[in-house]
């Protein structure tokens, strides 16, 4: 998303981009609105949701229950490739991938936004 939001024009007098929210503008939503240089919302718009959530299913049981099995081998360069969300190792790397990703979602916003990083996170949702 951060991509898309780039590419709208900055400080350009000619063309104005407005964004307009309805109903729910959230995440990867509010990132591109939050780039938009002018910002509308409708009077029961909901705003925000800023962060990063990474949601896992677990279907190796049920799987397993219809007889399917699964072999995954990675390469010893890339140890991390595939690595569970459940390994303590695996739930490590998310929660920094997650965490990454979500300061960089609230730097592009206070950019967008001309206001600080500490003020996306306490003010923004």
């Amino acid at each position: 998303m951060f991509q898309l939001a780039f590419l709208l024009p900055r400080e350009t007098p000619i063309v104005v981009e407005v964004g307009y929210a309805q109903g729910m503008c959230a995440s990867a939503g509010f990132w591109i609105f939050a780039a938009c240089g002018i910002c509308v919302a409708d009077k029961t718009a909901l705003l925000g949701s800023i962060g990063v959530v990474f949601r896992f299913e677990d279907d190796s049981e049920a799987m397993e229950n219809r007889g399917y099995k699964q072999y995954v081998i990675t390469s010893k360069q890339s140890p991390l490739k595939n690595i569970s969300p459940v390994d303590p190792k695996g739930e490590k790397a998310y929660q920094g991938l997650a965490d990454e990703l979500a300061a960089e979602f609230i730097d592009n916003v206070a950019l967008y936004r001309n206001v600080t990083a500490e003020a996306v996170e306490s003010d923004f949702g």
